[in-house]
Parts: structure tokens; C-alpha cells; sequence
């Protein structure tokens, strides 16, 4: 291997006896002799990960994985404890790295979620859609209780603003009914 290629120099290698590994495309290996070798690359790498892996932030998290239209909306949930990592109120700025477990409640509906990738840019919904795994008793559990909310009879509106005059004076009537004029 030629440190000259610009295909390798732009990356950063690991050197082993037999070979190169290319950090930034784990799934492409520059020949390296031996199972061994490769399982021990692998350690490496995973070595690698934890000990570089810094995590995103929270609320920057949530954000980018679309549970929030805005990082405000976001920090203001983790601040009223309607977020929880690992089932502990936290701040903000903390660090979330894969495989963190998180709870998150808006409105009436609660999933659970586990962080499979880290994002930290605002990404389509389908990307997002990836960064994390709900539980699946989260998913029944919203499920039901969407089931449940739907069966619910809506509330009646009798009024359509203002009370106008014959009103008023109805409710006047009814508001001093015992008192002497």
C-alpha cells in the first residue's frame, strides 16, 4: 500500500502487520491476512468507538430524530421531566450515546426507545426513523390507548362564542337568583 494514493491518505488507517483497515468505511477492508487478524480489528474498532464516542446532546437529539418541532420544545420537555434516560431525570446537555434507553411523554401518548444512531443534524423522517427502536410493549401500549381514546365520545359545544343579549340575561338571572334587587 502506497501512502500516496490519495484513496488512503485521505483516510485514517490502522496499522497491522498484515494490512490496513480504513476507519471511515468499517465494512471495506484493505487485505488483511487471517480471521485472527480481522477479529481482533474488529475489538479494535469497537475499543475505538467507545472510548471516541462522545455522544450528542439530548435535547439535540430529540430534535434531530423529529419528537420535537424545535430544540426549545425539546429542552423544555427534558426540563418538566417528560423525558427520561435510562428512567432518570436528566439536563439538556447530557450526552447520549448508542444503546441508551429513553422515555419520552407527550400529551397523553409515552413510548420507549432505545438510540441506535447518533444524529445531530435535523434529517427526514425517514432517517430519522432509523436513529432509534421503540419497545414493542411502548407500541401496544400506544396503541391501546390511541384504541381507547378514539372510543371516547367528543365534547359537545353548546355555545358558539359570546352569549348575546337573551343570554346574558339568563345568566344573570341564574347568578342572582337569591339576592334581593
Amino acid at each position: 500500500m502506497n501512502a500516496n494514493n490519495p484513496a488512503i491518505s485521505k483516510t485514517r488507517t490502522i496499522h497491522f502487520t498484515d494490512g490496513y483497515l480504513p476507519l471511515e468505511s468499517r465494512d471495506f477492508i484493505i487485505p488483511c491476512i487471517g480471521s485472527n487478524l480481522v477479529s481482533g480489528v474488529q475489538r479494535v474498532l469497537r475499543e475505538f468507538d467507545m472510548e471516541h464516542d462522545n455522544g450528542v446532546r439530548l435535547d439535540r437529539w430529540l430534535w434531530a430524530a423529529r419528537f420535537f418541532k424545535t430544540r426549545a420544545d425539546a429542552v423544555e420537555a427534558i426540563r418538566a421531566g417528560h423525558v427520561l434516560l435510562g428512567d432518570r431525570q436528566t439536563r439538556p446537555a447530557k450526552s447520549v450515546r448508542r444503546g441508551d434507553v429513553l422515555r419520552i411523554r407527550r400529551k397523553t401518548f409515552a413510548c420507549t426507545v432505545t438510540v441506535c444512531n447518533l444524529i445531530d443534524k435535523r434529517v427526514s423522517p425517514q432517517v430519522a426513523a432509523k436513529a432509534y427502536v421503540e419497545d414493542p410493549m411502548s407500541i401496544q401500549r400506544r396503541e391501546v390507548l390511541r384504541r381507547q381514546l378514539r372510543l371516547q365520545p367528543q365534547p359537545v359545544r353548546k355555545s358558539k362564542g359570546r352569549p348575546d343579549k337573551k343570554e346574558r340575561r339568563q345568566l344573570a338571572q341564574m347568578r342572582y337568583a337569591g339576592e334581593p334587587r
